[in-house]
């Protein structure tokens, strides 16, 4: 069996070769990690979009009740008091209506 030595410049390629697969390596493996970290910080995410999707087909429903709710009530208050402006802070209402005896008297 014959021993040779390689040349100084074959052995520094073959280092070269061999630090730069190590790199790569390394390089994939944070890859990974990163694609990882990513999914599931998607995954979360997703979760978060999906309660957020919940919450709002809620509150849109509430929002068409109450909107409902508001017109049943402006109905009933036409009702009692006629067509007019409320003022929702002290209660009182001004009515656009003129009344019968306003009528009557400007005859």
């Amino acid at each position: 069996m014959n021993k040779t030595t390689i040349t100084t410049e074959e052995q520094k390629k073959i280092e070269d070769i061999s630090t730069r697969y190590r790199q790569i390596t390394y390089e994939l493996g944070d890859l990974r990690v990163s694609r990882i970290i990513i999914q599931q910080q998607m995954n979360e995410l997703s979760t978060q979009l999906e309660s957020i999707s919940e919450s709002e087909v809620k509150l849109v429903d509430e929002y068409r009740k109450l909107q409902e709710e508001d017109g049943t009530l402006l109905a009933a208050l036409e009702k009692t008091y006629g067509a007019g402006t409320l003022n929702i802070e002290d209660g009182t209402f001004i009515s656009t209506e003129e009344t019968k005896s306003e009528v009557s008297s400007k005859k």
